[in-house]
């Protein structure tokens, strides 16, 4: 059995909209729909779990999906006052569920995740270790160390992606040990026992008005299509 926890908890302050971004309109479709379809096209017989915000406004915008998005999820819940927070009571209802299957983990504010890299990630999770996608960066890098900085080669640099895939136990064991720390994504927890596939520049990530512009460009312009959500 496979699940798929959609973090779409948070409120989005950075992005300056009057409702959290991951609700926002995106071609005709909240901004999170679109991950929604993606994987529940390209792994048709996996369950979905979907975070909220916590407060009943936030309910009632995810009550508000068009189409059968809801019947598409298995549950929704209000996620954490953080990320981390939010993945871990996702994962604890899971648990309810199933022992040890995988999961996959993906940002709910990436709305162009292709099924091909669902696909690529989810045939490689494995026990005791994270998959995840990478794309290299097309500028140059540097890194700060203390008051000095200085040039790193970027073909060693991977710009980490979602969905991230991992076995439930496997991530729980590394969540529930923690205490007062907090991490930008799972795989990090795993040091370096992660498995690296390719990841997908369309890929983006929602997380300022002008990211939204560059969306809406990619749909305009048909590099991205518009999924069905009728036929869902």
């Amino acid at each position: 059995m496979t699940w798929i926890l959609v973090v779409a908890s948070g409120t989005g302050r950075r992005f300056g909209a009057q409702i959290p971004k991951q609700f926002v309109d995106l071609g005709g479709l909240p901004i999170v729909a679109w991950s929604i379809l993606a994987f529940k096209k390209a792994l048709p017989d996996a369950k979905l779990l979907l975070t909220i915000p916590k407060g009943k406004e936030y309910i009632a915008l995810a009550e508000s999906l068009p189409g059968n998005l809801l019947k598409l999820c298995e549950g929704i819940i209000e996620g954490g006052n953080h990320r981390q927070e939010s993945v871990l009571k996702g994962l604890m209802w899971i648990k309810n569920y199933c022992d040890d299957c995988k999961v996959l983990i993906h940002d709910g504010v990436r709305p162009f995740v292709s099924i091909e890299l669902i696909k690529r990630v989810h045939e490689r999770i494995e026990k005791g270790r994270a998959t995840v996608p990478t794309i290299k960066p097309p500028d140059s890098v540097r890194i700060q160390l203390q008051n000095l900085n200085r040039p790193i080669d970027r073909e060693l640099v991977h710009l980490v992606q979602t969905p991230q895939g991992f076995y439930l136990s496997d991530l729980l064991d590394k969540m529930n040990g923690l205490s007062g720390t907090y991490s930008t994504d799972e795989a990090s927890l795993f040091g370096t026992k992660v498995n690296i596939v390719e990841g997908d520049r369309r890929n983006i990530k929602i997380t300022y008005p002008q990211d939204l512009v560059i969306a809406e460009a990619f749909i305009s312009s048909r590099v991205i299509e518009k999924p069905d959500v009728d036929g869902a």
